[in-house]
């Protein structure tokens, strides 16, 4: 028998004004509100130079962290960005990132 997944998935437009860091708490409040309806997928130029850094929580497996029983570990799949640049908004972008469990693609 043939497994079939159905998922909700929402697709969030961004161009992310060059000034505005002030913009990223609406979209984490719009991740947390759309993610209860199913996947989300952010699309767009955020302005930001993640350059090589982590947009995941590194090492979180540790059985000495004080974690819930619901608690999913994460991916540990490092970037391979040719741009190995960082600036504000990269920063911020990868902090939403590790918070709303959300993979930056490119570099992949």
């Amino acid at each position: 028998m043939k497994k079939q997944y159905v998922t909700n998935l929402t697709f969030v437009n961004v161009r992310w004004p060059a000034k505005n860091k002030d913009i990223f708490h609406q979209l984490d409040r719009d991740i947390v509100q759309y993610s209860s309806l199913g996947d989300i997928m952010l699309l767009g130029d955020f302005n930001g130079r993640p350059g090589s850094s982590d947009d995941f929580i590194r090492n979180d497996r540790s059985k000495d962290l004080p974690l819930p029983p619901q608690y999913v570990e994460d991916s540990n799949i490092t970037q391979n960005n040719c741009d190995t640049k960082t600036n504000n908004f990269g920063k911020t972008l990868l902090e939403l990132c590790v918070s709303s469990r959300l993979r930056i693609l490119n570099g992949r």
